[in-house]
Order: C-alpha cells, then structure tokens, then sequence
C-alpha cells in the first residue's frame, strides 16, 4: 500500500489581529497580554484552522500595566484552548513548537510584531487580517469586518494595537491620580 503525504496549503491560513483579544491586568496580577491567533481562510469564510499543527496555535506577549515605558516581555508560541489531542495531533504541535523556538532563537527582533512577522514568515503564513474596532456583540469570526494588511506591515499593526492598549491604560491612571 502507498501513503500518500497531504500537505494543507499554509497560504490558506492568516495571522487573525485583534484589539479584543487583549487581557488587562488588575491589581492582583497587574501584566497585560495580547494574543495574535492563526485561522483558516476559505474565500470570504474564516473559521479556527482545520491542520492541527495550526488548530488552537497563538503567538503572544505579556506587558506589566504598572510600568508603561517597559516594553513588551514574554513573547511565546502555544496552544491555546484545546480541548481534545489525539496522539497524532500532539506530535504535529509538539514539531510545530519545536519549529518556532528554533526560528525564534536564530531571529533577532526588537518588538513583539517582529517577532509574529518573522514567526509568521517563517510558517509560511502569507496574509494577516485586522479586525476592525467596531465589532458586535456576536461572538463569531463572522460578525466582525476585518481590512486585509499587508504583510510587511504586520509588526507594525501589531506594535501599534500593543502602544493604544498601554496608552490607554496610562491615561486612565494619569486622570484617576488627578481626581483623587
């Protein structure tokens, strides 16, 4: 019998940047983070990936919200939210994982969107998308409006979402420090 290897093609997956997917910190654990997902594109339908070296697959960094002239740390690669691993999927991620440290120690980036740019590149993942800021209450891939970016501007998207989140979080301080 002849096995046959069936590659997916990458280029039907895109780097998926959204302002919602940033967690603030609070007083207890005060880091912020923000996760940059992988998903699967087929036309106009975006749906979670359909390889499982890519299902579940996130790049993400980590801030502290009490210093914001600190830069962004904690840049990874994991899984997140998977829910069911068959022995075949487990080796596919574990190889996956073991490509992104090996590109991500030889790769020498100054922020955390370099560092999704060149992890992305490197994966062979050709398109990003950016989620627009005015989404819905529906929580689906397919409720939201996203602009197609350009992938030698996705370190820069990506820089930029992190500089307004902490911004934003500066600001708020700056005037509750006032008021009090």
């Amino acid at each position: 019998m002849d096995t046959v290897n069936i590659r997916m093609k990458t280029k039907q997956y895109a780097l998926l940047i959204s302002p919602r997917v940033v967690t603030r910190g609070d007083s207890i654990f005060p880091h912020g983070t923000l996760a940059v997902r992988i998903v699967h594109l087929d036309g106009e339908k975006i749906s979670p990936p359909m390889d499982a070296s890519f299902n579940g697959l996130v790049l993400a960094c980590q801030w502290d919200e009490n210093d914001p002239d600190q830069p962004t740390y904690a840049w990874k690669t994991l899984y997140r939210e998977v829910w069911k691993i068959e022995h075949a999927d487990a080796e596919k991620m574990i190889k996956m994982l073991r490509k992104v440290k090996r590109i991500s120690t030889t790769a020498s980036v100054r922020s955390f969107g370099e560092y999704v740019a060149v992890v992305a590149r490197a994966l062979k993942i050709m398109r990003a998308l950016r989620e627009l800021d005015h989404s819905t209450r529906l929580s689906s891939y397919n409720f939201h409006e996203y602009v197609q970016v350009e992938t030698s501007g996705v370190a820069g998207v990506i820089d930029e979402i992190v500089e307004k989140v902490r911004g934003t979080a500066v600001k708020l301080d700056r005037r509750q420090l006032a008021g009090a």
